[in-house]
């Protein structure tokens, strides 16, 4: 069918993204997001610098 030809190629874009925020005190560093938003890498966590 040549009508479903443009719908297989269609490229579908997101028209809208999700945006994550953490919050840590100054006296640690190192907080950041893992594969997926909700991961929380633990080992990177570390006291800051002084």
């Amino acid at each position: 069918m040549t009508g479903d030809t443009l719908h297989d190629q269609a490229v579908y874009l997101p028209l809208s993204y999700m945006t994550s925020i953490a919050v840590a005190r100054s006296t640690i560093e190192g907080v950041t997001f893992g594969a997926t938003k909700n991961e929380i890498p633990l080992e990177t966590i570390r006291p800051a610098a002084r």
